[in-house]
């Protein structure tokens, strides 16, 4: 498996993959750089319901990472003081209010860059198939790829509410495949979760570690 430390070209991804057909995208923390968004928002809410999580507060973005919203909920139970009564459509649904408020307050260049932009552009002018799989909600993709301008660039998008397994069970990625017609063999998967890597893995497809975001603040004019 290949890790790339720099947002890939279409000629380094075809040098290595040569019979490359399609193109398939974890989303956070790979496509774009929102699990600082995520996690911003959980301390929010954490805030919000006067509890502390019994780690450092800026390690909460290292611990949601990979992490469906459910898994998200199961690990904040286990905070002191967390609300007994709340249930996993609450939780979920006041995370998502609050991200999509935090998402158009923050700048574009945070969380997208004009790097990985143009290498999408590049692999749909030749032809090739795009895809978002991701584990996030079906309205939080919508709206980042839509505040992105990147929605007609992806021929299909794949989120939690698609899938009849999540990551790590391969489920996600067979389905994009069997969906565009390419085999795994044809494919090359973005990933950069252990989660999302386990089940990139699994479905037989070229797979690709995205390491690009690490030091992108500090390189972003």
């Amino acid at each position: 498996m290949d890790v790339f430390t720099e947002f890939p070209t279409l000629s380094t991804v075809r040098d290595r993959h040569p019979a490359l057909r399609g193109v398939l995208f974890d989303m956070d923390g790979t496509l774009f750089q929102t699990e600082e968004i995520h996690a911003d928002v959980l301390r929010q809410m954490a805030i919000d319901w006067k509890i502390r999580p019994p780690f450092p507060p800026e390690e909460v973005e290292m611990r949601l990472k990979g992490m469906a919203d459910r898994q998200v909920l199961a690990m904040a139970r286990s905070w002191p003081g967390f609300p007994v009564d709340m249930d996993e459509e609450t939780f979920i649904n006041e995370k998502n209010r609050q991200l999509l408020e935090l998402i158009p307050q923050s700048p574009l260049s945070q969380w997208c860059a004009p790097a990985m932009v143009e290498f999408l552009k590049e692999v749909k002018a030749a032809g090739l198939i795009l895809a978002v799989v991701t584990s996030s909600e079906r309205v939080i993709t919508d709206q980042l790829l839509k505040a992105s301008a990147l929605t007609s660039l992806f021929d299909l998008v794949i989120t939690l509410q698609d899938v009849r397994f999540a990551k790590p069970h391969p489920w996600p990625y067979l389905q994009a495949m069997q969906q565009l017609n390419i085999g795994p063999r044809e494919t090359v998967i973005f990933e950069d979760s252990a989660p999302g890597l386990a089940s990139a893995n699994a479905s037989g497809a070229r797979v690709i570690e995205a390491q690009w975001w690490t030091g992108y603040s500090a390189r972003r004019i």
